[in-house]
């Protein structure tokens, strides 16, 4: 078979298949003592718009955790009485400047986006802090349960929210029953977030089937990318950053990332170093949502 131009970084993994699969066991409740020493870093985008910049709802940074919102100039000077509030509650509102060069598929602004999201400054990747965690900038997130949620799951290389919420069934077929699910609501409808890239992702759709059919690629898992969480003093966090990486690489076709996550994570060998999350966990631990009334704009 003839693979597309994303299947050519495949070409020396070994089969995928053979890796442990099984998921981590969260952490013994002796190790909660740990969890005020944690060192926390959170950060959020908002390049060109993408998501409003609310003025309600805004997560409080607490004491001993540093939170940062990045934004490009023009986004900072359009919201500056909604970024004072945001600096209020605790945050540092970053000016991103990386801003990247658009493609036939993805707006300079959207694939900007995806950098920061992906491929963050290395100053926060490779600094002081113990636990990395993203979250879309439309949601919320109670940050003062950071720390006893990540110290439960703290034995993990990565913690990522399971996608299954939005096809039930799939929750107990595994990622590919998921990654199947999705493309096939694409197919059945218009989605513009992949109107410029239907052909590019229909193609690593078929590649990524053809892998699971041929037993390289296993894809346990599937993820809802609006939140994460990395383990940076984890000896697995050098091939998360790699991984990370090459999704954004990939988004300069594609402008999603739930396709590709599942894929290069796997690639690098963390099936087995990744812990899931269903929404329902998600939002009784941590509180996280999305604020009613808060839109998203829908941007290539």
């Amino acid at each position: 078979m003839a693979f597309s131009w994303f299947c050519i970084v495949f070409a020396a993994v070994v089969s995928f298949a053979r890796e442990p699969t099984c998921l981590l066991q969260m952490a013994p409740p002796n190790s909660m003592n740990q969890v005020n020493t944690l060192k926390i870093a959170v950060y959020t985008e908002n390049i060109g718009g993408y998501d409003e910049v609310r003025m309600e709802d805004i997560p409080s940074v607490p004491s001993g955790m540093d939170a940062f919102y990045f934004a490009d100039s023009e986004t900072l000077k359009k919201h500056e009485n909604a970024f004072a509030l945001w600096r209020k509650n605790g945050w540092k509102t970053m000016e991103y400047r990386d801003m990247q060069q658009g493609t036939k598929q993805v707006s300079g602004q959207r694939l900007t986006a995806k950098k920061v999201k992906f491929d963050p400054p290395d100053w926060i990747t490779e600094g002081k802090w113990d636990w990395l965690v993203h979250f879309d900038a439309q949601k919320c997130v109670r940050l003062e349960q950071l720390p006893s949620f990540i110290q439960k799951r703290s034995n993990a290389s990565l913690i990522m929210q399971n996608w299954c919420h939005r096809f039930r069934p799939c929750c107990s077929q595994g990622g590919f029953a998921c990654f199947q699910a999705e493309a096939e609501h694409f197919r059945g409808s218009a989605f513009p977030r992949i109107e410029n890239s239907s052909q590019e992702y229909f193609q690593w759709v078929a590649d990524v089937t053809e892998m699971v059919k041929n037993s390289t690629l296993s894809l346990p898992h599937y993820f809802e990318g609006n939140i994460f969480m990395r383990n940076l003093k984890s000896k697995y966090s050098g091939e998360v950053k790699k991984a990370f990486r090459e999704v954004f690489e990939a988004n300069r076709k594609v402008p999603r990332d739930q396709p590709f996550l599942p894929v290069f994570l796997e690639k690098h060998g963390l099936n087995a170093e990744i812990i899931t999350v269903k929404q329902g966990a998600l939002k009784r631990e941590i509180g996280f949502t999305g604020p009613p009334g808060v839109s998203r704009k829908v941007l290539n």
